[in-house]
């Protein structure tokens, strides 16, 4: 299997991610409502879609996963430091991704945007009601979106352009792709430090480390 077609593999599993409620989500909450009577209709819906989530982002991580194990090329796209350095990257990059979001908290203060993250906010509404979301939020989409942000996109930019533009637009890719416009720039300051940690290691392993350790202080904090 070609690299160039893993990649493009990949990229239709998220996009079946991204959209499959449009065709699932329904199904999944009249099921739940048929057998969980005792949930109000906030709650069903907070239920209902803390499911859905664990459930397309598993399907999305167990595809990718038999799909680059097909083509172990497509790990290896650059030079890769030892693992455990890579590892201990991400652990460095878990701090470098505090410091970012602080600093970008206090320039969003500067400008007048004391609100809270809505994404964020949602996320751990949902998880009370559905703890399963803890998983998607904590393993699934870390991989999922290292996958696509850094080791597709990013790593496609750079054969186009400049590494800093490569960067830079990976970064508000992912930043777009939370829906959270307010707090853009916090999303595009983690982007560019875990495109930073990819090209430091050669290894999707070390975003990915990163993004899991933040994402976790975020829910379990």
């Amino acid at each position: 299997m070609k690299a160039k077609h893993t990649a493009l593999y990949i990229l239709l599993i998220y996009c079946f991610v991204q959209l499959s409620g449009a065709f699932f989500y329904a199904p999944l909450y009249h099921f739940i409502e048929a057998n969980h009577h005792d949930l109000t209709k906030a709650e069903l819906t907070s239920y209902a879609k803390g499911w859905y989530i664990f459930l397309s982002m598993g399907v999305g991580v167990l595809l990718s996963a038999l799909i680059i194990l097909r083509d172990r090329t497509f790990l290896k796209a650059a030079p890769q430091l030892p693992i455990i350095r890579s590892i201990s990257w991400g652990v460095a990059g878990f701090i470098l991704l505090v410091i970012g979001q602080i600093v970008g908290n206090a320039i969003e203060r500067m400008l007048g945007i004391t609100t809270a993250s809505t994404n964020t906010s949602n996320l751990i509404a949902m998880s009370e009601i559905a703890p399963i979301l803890i998983i998607a939020t904590v393993l699934f989409a870390p991989i999922l979106e290292e996958l696509i942000f850094r080791r597709i996109v990013f790593s496609w930019l750079q054969t186009k352009m400049n590494i800093w533009f490569a960067a830079c637009i990976s970064a508000l890719f992912f930043a777009l792709m939370h829906n959270d416009f307010s707090h853009l720039l916090i999303y595009w300051i983690m982007g560019m430090i875990l495109a930073f940690l990819y090209k430091k290691t050669g290894r999707i392993l070390t975003p990915i480390v990163a993004h899991i350790l933040l994402n976790s202080l975020v829910i379990f904090s």
